[in-house]
């Protein structure tokens, strides 16, 4: 079954293609008005679709949880594996050099911070747990938390050394700053996704349903009132370039 959110957006795609055909059947009837010595007179037939109202029965069947101890593994791994690159081209940035046996203490320590996060109540018992529980290691888990975790784990190994450079301490900062914005927009694309919920469509289902009275569906009517707004190309002359642009009507 799929999920309301991709039922709804492929409903909204189908009237965008009802506009592009109404639009093709536009342009053909054009060019045969172009070519009739009377028609060509007139005013070619143009459809739009300024409002649409849909009237959608669904019936919400099952809930996916957001919660998924493999894809919470799979996202824990990628984050572990992705940051000592982005800590490396970041240290590059501000000319602090990894020397390889620091590489390797990050390492294991990023390894050790990996494997507790894996133990987390939330990735292995997410059913077990109250909401508030849920909650607080969301908490532990969020990519901030990890974040600054793993930052914290780089720098108690890397800043003992630093510390006695000279501008060693103001490149620690930079070098800090730099790490938080960087490895959260690294970070930021692990995110996990929300809960989704899985809908039955088809006639035929939805009879089913209404007729059985699934205790374990509910029937819901959603009414969707979709505007219009459409783009077009424009031809703009920039310093001498000519560029086309696609803007609002």
């Amino acid at each position: 079954m799929p999920y309301l959110g991709d039922y709804i957006g492929h409903l909204l795609s189908e009237v965008t293609n009802a506009r592009v055909q109404a639009d093709l059947e536009s342009v053909r009837i054009a060019e045969i008005y172009a070519s009739h010595p009377l028609l060509r007179n007139m005013p070619v037939p143009h459809f739009r679709l300024p409002k649409v109202d849909l009237d959608v029965p669904v019936a919400i069947s099952d809930m996916k949880s957001a919660v998924d101890q493999e894809a919470t593994h799979r996202v824990l791994t990628n984050m572990r594996e992705s940051f000592p690159r982005v800590f490396a081209i970041q240290a590059k940035k501000v000319q602090i050099e990894v020397a390889n046996d620091e590489k390797i203490r990050i390492e294991k320590e990023l390894d050790k911070r990996l494997a507790a996060l894996k133990k987390e109540p939330v990735v292995l018992k997410a059913d077990q747990l109250s909401v508030q529980e849920r909650e607080e290691a969301a908490k532990r888990l969020s990519i901030t938390t990890i974040t600054e975790d793993f930052i914290s784990a780089a720098f108690r190994i890397m800043e003992p050394r630093l510390k006695k450079e000279a501008g060693g301490p103001e490149r620690i900062q930079k070098l800090k700053a730099d790490m938080k914005k960087a490895a959260f927009m690294e970070f930021s694309k692990y995110l996990h996704e929300n809960t989704r919920l899985n809908v039955a469509i088809t006639s035929s289902d939805l009879k089913e349903i209404g007729r059985e009275s699934d205790p374990g569906s509910i029937m819901v009517k959603i009414r969707l009132s979709i505007s219009e707004e459409a783009f077009e190309w424009s031809v703009v002359d920039s310093d001498g370039e000519i560029r086309e642009l696609l803007v609002p009507e």
